[in-house]
């Protein structure tokens, strides 16, 4: 039974390898969708400005064109300048008849100030004798009952005072009129500060009549053209912000629990599926529109792609894509996105591997990397596929070296008995001398292998390989680039890549088989 045996397992054996690997790439992909979700409900976006006029006119020239990429500060369109050029000549005439008019003023009021300092002086003069004719008057009023002083002199005294009011009245009037004569002036220089602003006004006006590119960008929905009359503050066509792209990628609400920004995420478009773009989440959404509900002003609406059945909702997540290419990136092109925060934040190979070598600190490196296979790679590799295997053909496995009394003996065995230089098994081999013929006892080692790098660098199978590595799914996980040159430099023979590239095509066979083809 043994012996019929041995020729079908010989014959299955690519067979039981393909299956194997898909088994590896199912635990894979289920690793990866878990920690990684991705989504094809995603579009390309931009920042976009509408270009707007400060100014009214009509458009006297347009150097630009739909869909035409410039640079800032790039002359969009320039409408007609001359009325405020006009404006402008206007303020600035009234501006110089304005300094005129204040020289001459100045040189007016010179002798006006000399004027009104002797009308103050007069003033006070006039003052001074209101006050002497008022003493005068009030010491001769008691005199004249006691018979000391005339009613003649009284009223003389009354006489004296009111003319000295009189001219004090007159004198002050004067000095009213000479202050107003100086201080004429000032209404002109205030009056100058405005015509200055004015023509500061007027300036920018004129400025604002070439509207310029405030930033690299592609001009978008242009729809006039030279004559057309443009209001001020009216949109006149959009400019779209190209050196900044994002990708709003929608996500289960179930995929999100681990996404925030700075995540790392892998983007394609529908542009090119075989070129992919690195990402970084920028933001996640806070909320959408409910379905039902209140209208929210300001918050997306996403569609439910069931009705019928309670699905989970979808959130837009943010992704500012660090490399794109203008000439593939459009505004609401498709694209997917797949997110690897796991990727980042994942154990290394050595945290891994520690718990095991502190176990065997001190013993020599053999020894430690034995007790790594014998805890890491037995189990989880070689044990755990040659099990499956066999029970999958109703075989019944046995691994005699891995008996306890043997591994017992082997923890004994000095390091110079298992292996030396590029020699292995030592102990075995010398055992095996004194009872086997020496092309068995010392024949290099050998497995179980599949001539999986004799296949590839045929034309028939490296073509079956290419056209799963340059599919539009492939791009989704990898980059086509680097696949393709692993299996061109397997198939031209400057590597040997056949693990590689057997790993990865394995997988993509399964993920078109359950992924795409029954979708």
């Amino acid at each position: 039974m043994t012996t019929s045996r041995t020729p079908l397992l010989r014959k299955k054996w690519p067979l039981l390898a393909l299956v194997l690997a898909a088994i590896l790439a199912l635990i894979l992909v289920i690793w990866q969708l878990q920690t990684s979700p991705e989504t094809n409900d995603a579009y390309v976006y931009a920042d976009t400005i509408d270009v707007v006029p400060e100014v009214s006119g009509r458009i006297v020239e347009m150097p630009i064109r739909d869909n035409q990429r410039v640079k800032k500060g790039d002359l969009l369109f320039r409408i007609d300048p001359r009325p405020y050029q006009a404006m402008l000549d206007d303020a600035k005439a009234r501006l110089t008849t304005l300094d005129a008019q204040i020289m001459l003023t100045q040189r007016t009021i010179k002798a006006q100030e000399y004027n009104a300092q002797s009308v103050a002086a007069a003033v006070e003069r006039a003052r001074a004798l209101v006050k002497q004719t008022t003493s005068t008057r009030i010491r001769l009023e008691p005199l004249v009952p006691q018979g000391f002083a005339s009613q003649e002199d009284l009223d003389q005294a009354r006489t004296a005072e009111k003319a000295a009011r009189a001219e004090l009245e007159a004198t002050l009037l004067q000095a009213k009129q000479a202050s107003a004569a100086v201080t004429g002036v000032d209404a002109m220089v205030a009056q100058r500060a405005g015509v200055l602003a004015q023509i500061a006004l007027a300036e920018l006006h004129l400025e604002f009549t070439e509207v310029r590119a405030p930033f690299n960008g592609v001009v978008v929905a242009l729809k006039t053209t030279v004559g057309q009359y443009a209001s001020a503050l009216k949109p006149v066509f959009t400019l779209l912000d190209d050196d900044r792209w994002y990708v709003i990628a929608n996500f289960r609400e179930t995929d999100l629990n681990n996404v925030r920004p700075g995540v790392a995420a892998r983007i394609t478009v529908m542009t090119n599926h075989n070129r992919t773009f690195n990402g970084v989440v920028d933001s996640v959404g806070s909320g959408v529109l409910p379905e039902g509900g209140s209208v929210i002003e300001g918050l997306p609406l996403i569609q439910k792609s069931i009705n019928w059945v309670h699905v989970s909702q979808r959130f837009p997540v943010k992704i500012a894509v660090s490399d794109p290419d203008p000439e593939l990136f459009r505004m609401g092109a498709s694209a997917s996105a797949v997110l690897q925060p796991a990727y980042e934040n994942g154990p290394l190979a050595h945290e891994l591997a520690a718990p095991f070598y502190a176990r065997v600190k001190g013993q020599d490196e053999v020894t430690k990397k034995q007790y790594l296979d014998m805890n890491m790679w037995l189990p989880g590799d070689i044990l755990l596929k040659a099990d499956k295997m066999c029970m999958a053909h109703s075989l019944e496995l046995r691994v005699p070296f891995l008996d306890k009394k043997v591994l017992e003996f082997a923890e004994t065995v000095p390091v110079d008995y298992r292996i030396q230089g590029t020699d292995t098994k030592i102990v075995m081999r010398h055992a095996a001398n004194k009872t086997l013929p020496d092309e068995w006892a010392n024949r290099p080692k050998k497995g179980f292998p599949v001539p999986i790098r004799y296949w590839l660098r045929e034309e028939k199978y490296y073509n079956i390989v290419k056209e799963y590595f340059t599919s539009d799914y492939a791009a989704v996980f990898f980059k086509p680039d680097a696949l393709m040159k692993l299996l061109d430099d397997h198939f031209h023979e400057r590597a040997n890549n056949q693990r590689k590239i057997w790993t990865v095509f394995t997988f993509l066979v399964w993920y078109k088989r359950f992924f795409v083809d029954e979708k």
